[in-house]
């Protein structure tokens, strides 16, 4: 879906909605990263090399929401995403 050039072309010239689309909660894209996020945690977890603060479903989510509060750009258009920033929430997170 993303590499089909309809896509690529709605991408480039409406991002804001393409993302917000994208990303809103009923969207198969974001449920499905809430999804393998919830897996690899799950496994982690069962495995005994993570302790989640929360529940598996609610860590999932405030990870995705914080990579995408700390990747969002349209805040300021000189930004760039803090990658490294998002990281160390996320290890804050599973401290």
């Amino acid at each position: 879906m993303l590499a089909a050039p309809f896509t690529c072309s709605f991408l480039e010239r409406e991002q804001e909605i393409a993302l917000r689309i994208l990303t809103t909660k009923r969207a198969p894209v974001r449920s499905r990263v809430v999804a393998a996020t919830r897996e690899m945690l799950a496994a982690e977890a069962d495995a005994g090399r993570l302790e989640l603060p929360l529940a598996v479903d609610d860590v999932a989510d405030v990870i995705l929401r914080l990579a995408e509060s700390l990747t969002d750009t349209d805040i300021s258009p000189t930004a760039s995403p803090d990658l490294d920033k998002a990281r160390q929430a996320i290890a804050a997170l599973l401290r």
